[in-house]
């Protein structure tokens, strides 16, 4: 096998299973495919780079990685207004994950929230 062949015959990554205690569920957080990731900075950057003003940047990556134990996704964008009004410790246990599946340091997320 090359190793053209090889790279792109990878295994889709697993999930991880966070619980979230404050609400008593499981959420399962799968690592974003670049596709997925660019989505993700379309909703929450502008096409200058600076952060979206109505989008909270930790809402709209939970959106993006929260999935049931199947694989379905939890949320879709239309969502993002009531994520962001929940109280912040279980979306930031589930931002946390998210950012560490995605190889977001937090110099990375405090360079974002910067934007």
């Amino acid at each position: 096998m090359n190793l053209r062949d090889k790279i792109l015959s990878q295994p889709t990554p697993t999930m991880d299973k966070v619980h979230v205690k404050a609400w008593n569920v499981d959420v399962f957080i799968k690592p974003l495919t670049i596709k997925e990731h660019e989505e993700w900075e379309s909703l929450a950057f502008s096409k200058n780079g600076k952060r979206s003003e109505n989008v909270s940047l930790k809402a709209s990556l939970v959106i993006a990685c929260a999935h049931d134990e199947s694989g379905t996704k939890i949320f879709t964008n239309d969502d993002i207004g009531s994520l962001s009004e929940l109280y912040a410790e279980p979306i930031n246990k589930l931002f946390a994950k998210c950012s560490e599946l995605n190889g977001l340091t937090d110099n990375d997320v405090k360079e974002l929230e910067g934007n």
